[in-house]
């Protein structure tokens, strides 16, 4: 009960308002600050259930195996949210079978629960995608205030290689002074935290932000998601994957 509590659907995210409290709870003191929610699934229960051993005695005792019998009972929750940290990830793969489906919608359930969840100014969020395909899936993006630069002159969605090129640039500048800074390398996060999602990998080909992307630099505060619709056309380096498809 309290992982649904802690860990709402993306669903519930949307109906937020501003007299809602849960808008934008989260913040950098909390120890799942970048915990989200994938769906429901199964997991071993956190705590550990210490039962007697099993010993040989003559007499038939018919509560001898009521403990263990209460262990494996309990020992898996059932339908409770399945998690993933984002700032454990500096890149990760989501594959989503024909046409990336599972990926759009996996991109989907994150946005909306990181820009409910955190402000604009302790997380951003950046879109880098093909205007010429599934656009309308991507059309959202614009509308988050999380999307902008903090000077408010870069609005970090792109829908185009060239477009894709002008945000890459900013980023950079703005890694390249984190990598450089003696303080940022310590073990907080930088502010604001940049979470990316990238339709495809071919756009950040011959482009300088793969340094700080595929290098897994730490404490730069990044998180690249690239999409694609199979395991093959995940670069080598993206080693966590999140699979939505007919297979899995």
């Amino acid at each position: 009960q309290i992982l649904l509590e802690l860990y709402v659907s993306a669903q519930e995210c949307l109906s937020y308002d501003r007299n809602n409290p849960a808008l934008w709870s989260r913040n950098r003191g909390h120890e799942d600050f970048l915990v989200h929610r994938l769906g429901l699934g199964n997991l071993p229960f956190q705590v550990t259930i210490d039962v007697p051993r099993d010993r040989f005695t003559m007499a038939e005792d018919s509560l001898a195996e009521k403990p263990s019998m209460i262990k494996k009972e309990y020992e898996t929750l059932y339908d409770v949210p399945v998690r993933v940290n984002l700032s454990g990830h500096p890149v990760a793969g989501l594959v989503g079978g024909v046409g990336k489906r599972g990926a759009l919608d996996i991109m989907h359930i994150l946005s909306a629960q990181i820009a409910a969840g955190n402000s604009y100014t302790d997380v951003k969020l950046v879109y880098i995608y093909d205007g010429k395909n599934k656009a309308e899936e991507w059309a959202f993006a614009r509308w988050l205030p999380h999307v902008w630069s903090e000077d408010k002159k870069t609005r970090y969605v792109a829908s185009s290689r060239e477009e894709a090129s002008d945000v890459f640039y900013e980023l950079v500048k703005i890694f390249r002074m984190r990598s450089e800074d003696e303080n940022s390398k310590k073990e907080t996060l930088p502010k604001p935290y940049y979470i990316m999602f990238v339709a495809d990998a071919s756009v950040l080909e011959g482009e300088l932000i793969t340094k700080y992307i595929y290098e897994g630099q730490k404490n730069i505060g990044l998180t690249t998601f690239i999409m694609a619709e199979s395991y093959e056309q995940l670069p080598n380096l993206c080693e966590f994957v999140i699979q939505k498809d007919d297979s899995f």
